[in-house]
């Protein structure tokens, strides 16, 4: 089996957020099962190579009335994985703040003009994956395309939230699309509407984006395709985030010694980031973007506000994002400066730092579709209070692995919070167990991955 990887971004290459992460990982396990895998990502100039590329030829595009040249280079990464870079002046910056969606769409019609020619450059393909809008738009190609027999699309939506709105006149331009009567918006509907299948990185985030206003201005198109659309929780590395092993952290630790090793870790850590030892308080951390409308940092800093000043435990915030969250950190560090610890840039070696050496993390997330912080803080035995919200729901169980709440306040937050400190000080064999219990989850990408095959097998069944 042959899957088409097309990707905005693809650690260590590139990478922006979780979907990098996602493009190196899923097709590393897909390999194990058979399934070989070649991405396909635009040959920015920032990417970070560390094998040289072989030039393959040029494509002549028909794309804003004129035809251009987009050059198509390849990388050998390992014998079950390869990578396609699409080559143009327009694919240079993938910030590209002009005009991102068109930058979209010349690559996506890239893309597809090269599966339409298969096996002159690419090879055959069962199953083209196309991730986000970034490639969407190659399922409407393919669908409108003047091939009868073309591969199947699977289009996995890892945030609804980014479409990539278009200007209809101005694509117009760009396009030999008549648009006539559709109600063309985003180049995430289109992808939407065209694929044959629609994946999502978690399954309760894909019944909160049908039946919720999650769905947003798409959610009636996603009621249209609801049996066409299936929820796969996303993985983490196990080579990566592995507490036995971990060579960034202080002390690595198992399930069997985790109580001991882990108070060496939070004093390590303290003592790095100038906080009181005090071992008698639980560490609360909190690792992602300073984002009130998906990440929650509004209700966590006015619950930072109570909690700091009843003295029931320490605080440690790892993030970077909206600045007017961050000065606000900043006062909370000079209000407490004994218990609580702000560090306002992205720190690979502190995250499993934090992760090794906390009590609890905080996700309250105003919506979560996989989210993998949990994920990896129960790997270290640290337990997740999260908002029962996507993949948070379909991970943490309340009073089992980690902490549950409903209701998106601070209130409700800091009620909840009160109440698992108050466990950590009453129950601590409940504690042990939850931890443990936190630590046997099986979230690696094998698990994902052997979903994914028999999605693939079903679509291609369905296709002959």
């Amino acid at each position: 089996m042959r899957i088409l990887f097309a990707t905005y971004e693809v650690a260590p290459y590139f990478q922006t957020g979780g979907l990098g992460e996602v493009a190196r990982d899923l097709p590393n396990a897909l390999g194990k099962f058979g399934v070989k895998t070649t991405i396909v990502l635009p040959k920015y100039k920032l990417l970070k190579l560390p094998n040289k590329t072989e030039f393959i030829k040029n494509l002549d595009i028909h794309f804003a009335g004129k035809t251009e040249k987009v050059g198509v280079y390849k990388m050998n990464i390992n014998r079950e994985k390869n990578l396609y870079l699409i080559s143009h002046p327009f694919l240079l910056d993938p910030r590209n703040s002009k005009e991102p969606v068109l930058m979209f769409v010349l690559f996506s019609k890239t893309i597809s003009q090269l599966i339409l020619n298969q096996g002159k450059i690419f090879g055959n393909f069962d199953i083209i994956h196309l991730n986000d809008l970034h490639p969407a738009m190659v399922a409407y190609f393919l669908k409108h395309s003047d091939i009868i027999n073309t591969p199947a699309t699977i289009l996995t939506i890892h945030n609804l939230l980014y479409q990539g709105p278009v200007e209809r006149i101005k694509l117009s331009q760009f396009l030999d699309i008549n648009f006539g009567s559709e109600g063309w918006t985003s180049l995430l509907e289109q992808g939407i509407i065209n694929a044959d299948y629609i994946t999502t990185v978690s399954p309760t985030y894909a019944k909160e984006i049908i039946k919720t206003r999650k769905g947003a201005n798409l959610r009636k198109i996603l009621q249209q395709k609801q049996n066409r659309v299936f929820g796969i929780l996303n993985g983490i590395d196990y080579r990566l985030w592995n507490p036995q092993t971990d060579k960034l952290i202080t002390k690595n630790f198992n399930i069997n010694n985790i109580f001991e090793v882990k108070q060496e870790n939070k004093l390590a850590l303290k003592k790095r980031l100038k906080i009181h030892s005090d071992s008698s308080l639980p560490l609360v951390s909190f690792i992602g973007r300073l984002e009130p409308n998906q990440k929650g940092i509004d209700i966590t800093y006015e619950m930072f506000k109570t909690i700091l000043s009843e003295s029931i435990c320490q605080v440690v915030l790892l993030g970077t994002g909206n600045e007017i969250w961050a000065k606000k950190m900043g006062y909370l560090i000079k209000k407490y400066p004994k218990r609580f610890s702000f560090i306002n840039k992205f720190d690979e070696v502190l995250s499993h730092q934090i992760y090794a050496a906390s009590d609890i993390i905080l996700i309250p997330s105003k919506y979560e579709p996989c989210g993998l912080v949990q994920m990896i803080a129960m790997r270290y035995g640290t337990l997740p209070l999260v908002r029962k919200t996507g993949g948070l729901a379909d991970t943490v169980k309340d009073g089992i692995n980690g902490f549950v709440f409903e209701r998106y306040s601070s209130t409700e937050l800091t009620r909840t919070l009160r109440l698992v400190l108050k466990l950590f000080k009453e129950n601590p064999e409940k504690i042990a167990k939850m931890r443990e219990n936190a630590m046997k989850e099986d979230f690696s990408w094998d698990k994902s991955a052997k979903e994914y095959k028999k999605l693939y097998q079903k679509l291609i069944k369905e296709n002959k």
